[in-house]
């Protein structure tokens, strides 16, 4: 899936759910969406690139209209809970949002070695001469980046108590990526779909150096820079520890029984 992906489906039930796959980076949803798009097959989309939401120039009906949520049944990508295509008010099907979440100091030290191995990424050039330490302990767009990302993109807020209430009074699939494949059982019992084969993990394996670019495990402070980095997740990691030490479902949407 390196682009993003059309498929031109018959329109699902009117009362069927409609899940929103919220591809928080760095999560390992390269293999998640493979593994959904046969689940949904053929009433998905997935967008891969940032850009093509931005522009709006699929050949599809715009996702500001009610036509494209009663042709799809998993709309996801690279979208937040805020944005405009996650929206509650253009369709009365009930809406289940899916998501895979990561350890945030391991999360960010992927991200900024992700980063540095990337030379047309956005924040690349800032963090070339920067240790771990350095770019995260410095006012940045990439420090804004790496603090409270998965709860923003989950629930749309870092706020814990929000974040609680969301998830009690609206429907979740959740899970860590060491639990992928239960991941993907859960949504298949509650989607009613059929189970995918299992798929050889991918974007989630520990950065390897190139190009004589040097690790943030083999940089100076590096042990002080995963102190801040869960200092400022604190929230994110206390949401972790409570619900998602395995898959987490919640919401009233959601009947199907779904193995322990």
């Amino acid at each position: 899936m390196n682009q993003t992906q059309i498929i031109r489906p018959t329109p699902p039930g009117a009362s069927s759910p409609i899940f929103f796959f919220l591809h928080v980076p760095k999560t390992g949803g390269a293999s998640l969406r493979q593994s959904l798009g046969r689940m949904f097959y053929p009433h998905f989309v997935i967008y891969t690139k940032g850009e093509d939401l931005k522009k709006n120039r699929l050949n599809l009906q715009k996702w500001n209209g009610p036509d494209f949520y009663r042709n799809y049944s998993l709309i996801g990508g690279h979208i937040p809970r805020v944005h405009p295509i996650v929206n509650p008010t253009k369709t009365a099907r009930p809406r289940v949002y899916i998501s895979l979440m990561r350890d945030p100091v391991k999360r960010v030290v992927s991200f900024y070695d992700y980063v540095r191995r990337r030379p047309a990424h956005v924040f690349r050039d800032y963090l070339m001469d920067k240790t771990l330490l350095e770019a995260f302990t410095e006012p940045s767009p990439f420090r804004q980046r790496c603090i409270q990302e998965q709860l923003q993109y989950v629930f749309g807020t870092s706020d814990e108590a929000e974040a609680e209430r969301m998830l009690q009074e609206d429907n979740h699939i959740l899970a860590p990526i060491e639990k992928m494949e239960e991941f993907v059982d859960a949504v298949a019992a509650v989607s009613g779909r059929p189970r995918p084969p299992r798929l050889p993990p991918r974007n989630v394996a520990k950065e390897a150096a190139t190009g004589g670019v040097p690790m943030a495990h083999e940089q100076p402070g590096y042990e002080e820079a995963l102190a801040a980095i869960a200092e400022a997740n604190a929230p994110e990691l206390r949401f972790m520890e409570r619900h998602l030490k395995n898959v987490l479902v919640t919401g009233k949407a959601i009947t199907a029984p779904v193995a322990a």
